[in-house]
């Protein structure tokens, strides 16, 4: 399987970033996926 990193699109709507000392460091990002595949791992 090929897969093409350049056709995965996510347009990000909210930063999710919890005010406490033990998250400080913490981005979550919300959006809808409108192309390509995402898998648990990828950078």
């Amino acid at each position: 399987m090929i897969l093409i990193l350049t056709d995965a699109r996510f347009p990000v709507r909210y930063v999710i970033r919890p005010q406490t000392e033990e998250l400080h460091d913490y981005r979550g990002y919300a959006g809808k996926i409108i192309s390509g595949v995402y898998k648990r791992g990828h950078r």
